[in-house]
């Protein structure tokens, strides 16, 4: 069995923004967790969705990988201090598709790791 599945529980949960009162939707699938185990949750998110990542962005912490869920654009996110999380591309401008889309990952996801 993956050991991601195994491993990490999934959480849909608000995430607030650190700089600002505003929040967002996003699913939190990994507290801490090094770049390895971030490719191997990558590569089972784009197995599991049947998804292609795009956009690839890696800064100095943090590494962004954009994909297409249906007709939302999400971010599967890392950072080192963070964790492994997605959320909408666009989280400033996020609509009710974007928030049913991450309610329909979370509960492919909750379905796989029972």
């Amino acid at each position: 069995m993956n050991r991601f599945i195994m491993s990490y529980p999934v959480k849909f949960e608000r995430q607030s923004n650190l700089e600002n009162t505003n929040s967002y939707p996003g699913i939190k699938l990994i507290q801490n967790c090094d770049h390895e185990e971030f490719y191997k949750a990558a590569v089972f998110i784009e197995n599991l969705l049947r998804v292609e990542f795009f956009n690839k962005v890696n800064d100095y912490d943090s590494f962004f990988l954009d994909f297409r869920y249906k007709s939302c654009v999400l971010t599967l996110h890392h950072n080192v201090f963070l964790g492994v999380s997605i959320y909408p591309a666009n989280c400033w401008n996020y609509g009710l598709d974007d928030e049913k889309a991450l309610e329909e990952i979370y509960q492919s996801l909750t379905d796989v790791t029972k």
